[in-house]
């Protein structure tokens, strides 16, 4: 096991120098950062009155940029996630629009009086099986108001680099650190897929459509994005 790995809260528990990595790379404002948040910009569409509750916030990358328009309140299962999501925020955000979470309880426990009108999920649901989806998605549908949205940012599964994604990083990963944690996309889908996936659970799609890849050469679907509206 990686020294700095610690086994606390619940849910895969990422390496620190993930987190580390990830904040350096925001700072520096890297041509992949920079394209990530045009991507979320476009699909959030942020405003001034917005209450935006994202989940899995990682690194608080999201709650570093959407914190200027609007509040945000983001949560994640892995404590190392949390404490350096509030390094970068306090660096690089708008403290008084933002709040963090530890997700250690039920949302509508954990979140107790907040009210959301729009949930983000950015690069969370191919990390996760689809009956972790389905109870996440049943937990949001209590602290959100009715006209609330949900907005998906995923791979492509259709896209070439997600093949390349599993059979050399994905790997290489699993061989270098002997760390029990799934690293990958494990729950990857086409529009389609993901399309009949929502639906079949009772929300309604508004928007539709794809982003194009962080390098040259990716071209164009390599990043479903979705809006979905009857969340609650």
């Amino acid at each position: 096991m990686m020294e700095n790995k610690e086994n606390i809260g619940r849910g895969t528990i990422q390496p620190k120098e993930i987190f580390e990595d990830s904040i350096k790379r925001y700072r520096s404002k890297t041509p992949y950062y920079k394209k990530l948040t045009s991507h979320v910009l476009n699909l959030v569409q942020p405003k001034q009155e917005d209450n935006i509750l994202d989940i899995g916030c990682f690194a608080g990358q999201q709650e570093a940029t959407l914190s200027h328009y609007c509040k945000i309140t983001g949560v994640d299962i892995d404590p190392f996630a949390i404490k350096y999501a509030k390094v970068l925020c306090a660096s690089n955000g708008r403290l008084e629009n933002i709040s963090l979470h530890l997700r250690n309880k039920p949302l509508n426990v954990l979140l107790k009086g907040k009210v959301f009108n729009k949930v983000i999920m950015i690069d969370l649901v191919e990390h996760l099986p689809d009956a972790e989806l389905l109870q996440t998605l049943k937990e949001i549908k209590e602290i959100v108001c009715k006209s609330a949205k949900l907005f998906i940012y995923t791979p492509n599964k259709a896209h070439w680099s997600e093949w390349g994604f599993r059979k050399f990083y994905v790997s290489k990963w699993r061989r270098e650190h002997e760390s029990g944690c799934d690293f990958g996309h494990i729950n990857l889908k086409t529009q389609m897929e993901w399309f009949e996936f929502f639906a079949k659970n009772g929300l309604k799609a508004e928007r539709f459509y794809f982003e194009e890849g962080f390098l040259p050469f990716e071209f164009c679907k390599k990043r479903i994005c979705q809006v979905w509206q009857a969340v609650a």
